[in-house]
């Protein structure tokens, strides 16, 4: 073997392909020798960076000697990784295309009849206090992060409800994923509610 041969390279995600639809790559990376399967006999120790915006998320680990079909755990020591510090670290005993996944479910919002003021009612406490958007930012095609200040207790959950104007708010996401962060809540939105 030359080990000059050897490399690793990020790919791109969406040179990632062969993978089931309600898979949504994260990261790639491919070490080892390029279409070649090559086995360790103890196992390496890789990480892939996906960015701290994914910090304390798990995702799915798969391999292939392609990057295109035939993906699969064997050869991993595990098939989960836990980011810290953006870093995706794993080990495996094959070298190969390398892919972080997380399995979505696509929600998609339909419309649905404004009720009259009259059949509106509530019998749940109101909060103290609506919370506040700090920041809207845009991390990738269709995802925005979505970051606001606590609403006072009593909160049970929170309602996004989203459109192409504020006067028309035609999407919405109840029971959204939160995530606390200093203080502040945050959720990702995409514009197809993808839920990890």
């Amino acid at each position: 073997m030359d080990a000059s041969a050897l490399n690793a390279t990020t790919v791109a995600t969406s040179n990632v392909s062969g993978l089931s639809s309600n898979l949504k790559t994260i990261g790639a990376l491919q070490w080892g020798i390029p279409n070649v399967s090559l086995s360790f006999s103890e196992p390496i120790t890789l990480s892939m960076f996906l960015g701290t915006l994914y910090n304390g998320s798990t995702f799915t680990i798969s391999r292939s000697t392609t990057g295109t079909d035939n993906w699969t755990t064997d050869g991993l020591a595990s098939s989960t990784c836990i980011v810290s510090s953006g870093l995706c670290s794993f080990q495996a005993t094959k070298a190969s295309v390398y892919v972080a996944t997380q399995t979505t479910t696509t929600v998609t919002a339909s419309p649905t009849p404004t009720p009259t003021p009259s059949s509106q009612t509530c019998s749940e406490q109101k909060p103290g206090s609506a919370p506040t958007l700090l920041s809207a930012e845009v991390i990738e095609d269709n995802q925005v992060k979505l970051t606001w200040s606590k609403a006072s207790d009593p909160v049970s959950y929170y309602l996004v409800a989203y459109g192409r104007s504020s006067e028309k708010l035609e999407y919405g996401a109840p029971n959204v994923l939160i995530i606390l962060k200093s203080g502040q809540e945050m959720v990702v939105l995409p514009g197809i509610i993808q839920v990890p």
